[in-house]
């Protein structure tokens, strides 16, 4: 080769237009303003759908923006700030009565077991021992109603939170007007069978079982509430409470008005008549309100 003659070297680069994509300098794009975007981001058409669209990753779903409705989650009194505040101020509210007239429910206690003989001796009561034993009878009904409510509900959530208060008020009100029906038919029936001593005394003993029956359950209240007690195994030491307070009944009604020999048959009616229909009664009128708040609530 010799040094007059012209080397010629061939350009490797490609032209520019077939410079690869990879290569090239995108064009600066506009900064998206955030406030155009949409707030809600459940909506299926958004700005963030369509700025999203042009990546090669993104996938886009029919409905994907709704979502799918979750479990809804059980109702749990432990949790309720309303009805566990309620029942720590019935419990202490009934420990400081109970501490106020403890001497009061020893004397009725004595009462209630004294011999025959003894039975019809003057029992004086003050404003605020029948206060405290209207308070405890209040307070059975709010325990029944909520015994009631847990077995109705046993691990049901169809019911809203919001109306549970309503239910158990409702409850309470029944349970409520059924005590207090109870005591106005005996006193009707001793106003027209009895004398007035005799009718005052059942009244007296009446009371003091409705308050003893709300402090026997209020464990049960308590274990189904805080320890997640299935309410059906709790139900055979409800019918032990319930019966005894029942037989209860049936001893005193004896001791106050059917003392005389061969009266067995008039006792048991009169039982039967006030304690067992009025509880059937009670029973039956609580399914079918329960059934209906289900409908309606």
């Amino acid at each position: 080769m010799n040094s007059n003659d012209t080397i010629l070297f061939t350009d490797t680069l490609a032209p520019v237009n077939e410079v690869p994509a990879c290569l090239k300098r995108l064009p600066k794009q506009k900064p998206v303003d955030v406030g155009e975007l949409h707030a809600d981001v459940f909506e299926d058409s958004t700005h963030i759908t369509s700025i999203l669209s042009g990546d090669t990753l993104f996938v886009e779903r029919g409905g994907a923006g709704v979502g799918e409705q979750g479990e809804p989650v059980p109702y749990n009194i432990a949790n309720d700030n309303f009805i566990t505040s309620l029942l720590l101020a019935c419990f202490l509210l009934a420990l400081f009565a109970s501490a106020q007239s403890h001497r009061f429910i020893a004397r009725q206690a004595k009462s209630f077991f004294s011999a025959p003989r003894r039975e019809f001796s003057d029992i004086t009561e003050t404003s605020n021992e029948v206060r405290f034993q209207l308070f405890l009878a209040l307070q059975t009904s709010l325990l029944v109603a909520l015994l009631y409510f847990f077995y109705w509900h046993n691990g049901d959530t169809s019911v809203n939170f919001t109306d549970k208060y309503k239910e158990i008020a409702i409850y309470t009100g029944i349970v409520a007007a059924y005590f207090f029906v109870k005591l106005l038919l005996y006193w009707i029936t001793g106003w027209v069978f009895f004398n007035r001593k005799q009718t005052s005394l059942w009244a007296h003993a009446y009371l003091f079982l409705v308050s003893t029956e709300g402090v026997l359950l209020l464990p049960a209240v308590l274990l189904c509430a805080y320890l997640k007690t299935n309410p059906t195994k709790m139900l055979l030491y409800i019918i032990a409470v319930v019966g005894i307070v029942k037989l209860l009944t049936l001893y005193r009604s004896t001791v106050i008005f059917f003392r005389k020999k061969n009266v067995y048959l008039q006792n048991i009616l009169y039982f039967c008549a006030l304690e067992i229909v009025p509880a059937c009664i009670l029973a039956g009128i609580l399914l079918y309100v329960s059934n209906f708040l289900r409908i309606t609530l």
